[in-house]
């Protein structure tokens, strides 16, 4: 999503605005991709225990110190929504290492987390850091195939300025199988992170960043190599959901996915396995708000990573760059407004030679690009020229530099999904 002024600092009324991406202990230095506009003197790229530096090149990358709970990005106004910023690393398991994706975003009051689990063969993590001079009280609610839950451990929750708390999700839910996480604060802000990991047995399985989303946004986009999906749904009000899938062949009705009943304070799962290999994106609309995901397996068989991707909605924006492409296979999927004609442009920048195409989709057409292999950081930015788009990053591979054969092995098996805004001109 793009970056904004977070709502703190729009309230004391600073010039700047700061982003959060958050680290874990069992993941490998993670490496932190900005891209800005040249030359901008308002950003700047640190760390929550170091200095920053400003950000001079359209592309910087940096390597993320051991023993950091978070990396920071500073925005000055001329910035704001002219820049990018991600972090990917690695899991630290022995068989699918797992390739974490995450775009930084604002501390906030509110957030939403759809597919987390306690359940035999997850090990999920709810990540809250605090980047204020101010501690943070949150409390943390599921909602569950059971109805809403919370427990005194999800009550009242502090943390301490310029700090971080990792918190298991079994901790607070102990067992429950899949559940809708919001997590909201009575003082201060946040920035909060759901973790989810996999296990047979005690070896790893893959790792992956829930993708935040929020109630009334209705455009999933689906990883091309998404297998084993599973649909949540969670409502506060009782809902009735309609879900239309949009591809390259078209629009269409999964079966099952016609008319879904949401009880109000519940969750329900829907298997979405045969969707994937012909929608680019699930269209939801509701009789009120609901908040919608997709968490299934990447590509090739059980042993493949966690892959994600969460409900969005489209932005004012004509321009969304995606960064951090150095060493990794990506590919890019395009898709348009199901009621009019979208032509947009894909740029690639940053790199040793200029790459650019443009595509022209109607009728909720999708796209898939592969984009050229990169031996340093690079950039993608996105032109709408009119009509809406849903973009959706895809990579695969490792974000550092594999030091043996069985590393490259590993990094093979591992995918991440970095879920972008849709761009919209307004019509």
């Amino acid at each position: 999503m793009e970056l904004t002024r977070g709502a703190s600092l729009m309230r004391k009324g600073l010039e700047q605005s700061q982003v959060v991406c958050p680290t874990v202990p069992d993941t490998s230095p993670g490496r932190l991709f900005v891209s800005s506009p040249s030359g901008a003197a308002d950003v700047r790229a640190g760390f929550m225990r170091g200095p920053a530096k400003v950000v001079r090149a359209r592309v910087t990358a940096l390597t993320v110190p051991t023993g950091n709970d978070a990396a920071l990005v500073t925005l000055g106004d001329a910035s704001v929504g002219r820049t990018d910023a991600v972090m990917l690393a690695r899991g630290a398991a022995t068989l699918v290492t797992g390739l974490l994706g995450q775009q930084c975003q604002p501390a906030a009051a509110s957030w939403w987390f759809v597919g987390a689990s306690a359940s035999f063969g997850r090990s999920d993590s709810i990540v809250l850091t605090n980047p204020t001079n101010a501690v943070s009280i949150v409390d943390i609610d599921a909602f569950t195939q059971r109805g809403r839950e919370h427990s005194a451990d999800s009550r009242g929750i502090g943390v301490r300025p310029h700090s971080r708390r990792v918190i298991a999700v079994n901790r607070l839910f102990p067992g429950v199988p899949s559940a809708a996480l919001h997590i909201s604060t009575t003082s201060g802000v946040i920035h909060a992170a759901v973790l989810a990991s996999q296990f047979a047995g005690t070896v790893g399985m893959g790792m992956e960043w829930l993708p935040a989303t929020g109630p009334g946004l209705s455009v999933i986009p689906v990883a091309p190599d998404l297998t084993s999906a599973t649909l949540y749904i969670a409502a506060e009000s009782a809902a009735t959901v309609a879900v239309r899938a949009t591809g390259p062949a078209g629009a269409f009705t999964p079966l099952g996915m016609g008319s879904i009943s949401v009880p109000a304070g519940g969750l329900v799962a829907v298997r979405a396995s045969e969707v994937a290999p012909d929608a680019a994106a699930l269209l939801i609309s509701s009789s009120s708000p609901v908040v919608a995901g997709l968490v299934g397996g990447g590509p090739g068989s059980a042993r493949a990573d966690i892959v994600a991707a969460a409900a969005l909605a489209p932005t004012v924006t004509r321009g969304q760059a995606v960064t951090g492409l150095a060493g990794l296979a990506s590919r890019l999927t395009v898709v348009s407004d199901p009621e009019r004609e979208t032509v947009v442009t894909v740029t690639l920048r940053g790199s040793a030679t200029r790459w650019q195409r443009t595509l022209t989709l109607r009728n909720g057409d999708a796209r898939v690009l592969w984009l050229p292999a990169q031996s340093r950081a690079a950039a993608v930015d996105i032109n709408a020229k009119r009509g809406a788009v849903g973009l959706l990053m895809s990579l695969r591979g490792s974000p550092i530099k594999p030091g043996s054969a069985a590393d490259i092995t590993l990094a093979a098996r591992a995918t991440t999904v970095l879920v972008r805004p849709a761009a919209q001109v307004p019509r």
